[in-house]
């Protein structure tokens, strides 16, 4: 897909092609497995207490099902949101953090 006069989109990291670039294929689509996406999360300090932390949560998820607001943040921010527990907040942060230093391992990347 062709932006402006000097940027060309050649490919996505999501899992699955962007519905708003229907003809920009994705990484995986060459390189099977491939995934290098960008998550915001809202988290609360150590120690919150549950109720509240799941209030918060119930809060998100309930904000990021209004229609507006999904359309919104689609089409403004070009990112899909998804409002998820607590539990599988944890299990996302988890399994990047298992890919992404297996990546810098790997790479032999280092902090000088």
């Amino acid at each position: 897909m062709h932006v402006g006069k000097r940027l060309n989109i050649i490919a996505t990291g999501s899992a699955e092609r962007w519905p708003s670039l229907p003809d920009v294929p994705t990484i995986a689509e060459s390189l099977p497995g491939f995934r290098a996406v960008t998550w915001y999360a809202i988290v609360a300090p150590p120690g919150t207490p549950a109720e509240i932390a799941d209030q918060i949560s119930r809060d998100v998820a309930a904000a990021v099902k209004d229609l507006e607001t999904v359309d919104s943040i689609k089409s403004k921010l070009q990112m899909d949101p998804i409002g998820s527990t607590n539990i599988e907040a944890a299990k996302l942060f988890e399994d990047d953090t298992k890919l992404w230093s297996k990546v810098i391992e790997q790479a032999k990347i280092s902090i000088d």
